[in-house]
């Protein structure tokens, strides 16, 4: 298994959209690695939208 790169995630994906970054997270750890967590806040609210709607897919 891969290890995540912070630095690349830091540096290559700060300017790009959540989407972008979350791909490369999982490719590069897989699904089954990943979290989401939510504050209720609307982007908290519009990430756990977006990959509930992609899970029913």
């Amino acid at each position: 298994m891969k290890q995540l790169n912070f630095g690349t995630l830091n540096t290559k994906y700060a300017e790009k959209n959540p989407e972008e970054a979350i791909r490369y997270i999982v490719e590069t750890i897989g699904i089954s690695k990943i979290v989401l967590a939510s504050s209720l806040s609307i982007e908290d609210r519009l990430l756990t939208k977006r990959r509930l709607r992609q899970q029913k897919r």
